[in-house]
């Protein structure tokens, strides 16, 4: 129960209680609930989605439901997108793409990658299949907290130390296999047929993205834990649109 309140803590901004002996391997452990808890984040975005639905336009719907989303995380995933892309964008040796990424200056990378990210979902909200829609909203930000789950738990972590460390440090293949479970079978639960291609899909890039940033920083940070969350809800959505439309 500790390292599921320190989850929620981390991924939601809801008043969560402590628990009463904090640990650092709460942290790590914590990664198991990362996908349930994006379940849940998923269903608040379908039940938005479907009371605007009835108020209000649905291109304002869909405009409004990345916001929403962005607030519910406190805005922490795209702060690591935006810090990455600086990092990133930079084309600096790994030292100095470190340096960067930890400025909390946010430079012309990280506000294209913002802005991106955000015209992307929008886009892809308003293409996906009609009668499918409150599904992948409920599994979209689950496979974006799995994203975050791959790097910490498959990959080292770039720096000696660092607000994201305890995450690559107590989590290992044990909280990686459990909360991709969750994301796996609710996603299959959803879409029998198809959900297999959606949740390689997202899997493969995402292991794939990580991998190349690893090779440019030898290893990941916190930062790209939430750049790799966003990139993998936008993946989910663009398979989503390909695949079932």
């Amino acid at each position: 129960m500790s390292s599921f309140l320190v989850a929620l803590q981390i991924l939601t901004i809801f008043p969560t209680p402590s628990p009463k002996k904090m640990e650092l391997r709460f942290i790590g452990e914590g990664i198991r609930y990362f996908s349930l808890i994006g379940l849940a984040l998923g269903c608040l975005l379908a039940a938005v989605a479907f009371l605007g639905s009835k108020v209000l336009p649905d291109i304002v719907v869909k405009a409004f439901l990345p916001c929403f989303l962005a607030l519910l995380a406190g805005g922490s995933h795209l702060d690591g997108l935006m810090d990455t892309a600086d990092g990133l964008g930079s084309r600096r040796d790994k030292e100095r793409m470190l340096e960067i990424m930890k400025d909390s200056r946010v430079g012309a990378f990280g506000v294209i990658a913002a802005c991106s990210i955000f015209l992307l979902k929008f886009t892809l909200l308003l293409s996906l299949p009609y009668k499918l829609q409150y599904m992948l909203l409920i599994l979209m930000p689950a496979w974006g907290r799995w994203a975050f789950a791959c790097g910490a738990c498959l990959f080292p972590y770039a720096r000696p130390d660092g607000l994201g460390k305890p995450f690559a440090q107590y989590s290992g293949w044990k909280e990686f296999f459990l909360t991709t479970s969750v994301a796996a079978l609710a996603t299959l639960l959803l879409f029998p047929s198809k959900g297999i291609f959606l949740a390689l899909g997202v899997i493969g890039a995402i292991l794939l993205l990580n991998s190349y940033i690893s090779s440019k920083l030898d290893g990941l940070t916190g930062d790209t834990y939430g750049f790799a969350c966003e990139i993998a809800e936008v993946v989910f959505l663009t398979l989503a649109v390909a695949i079932l439309s």
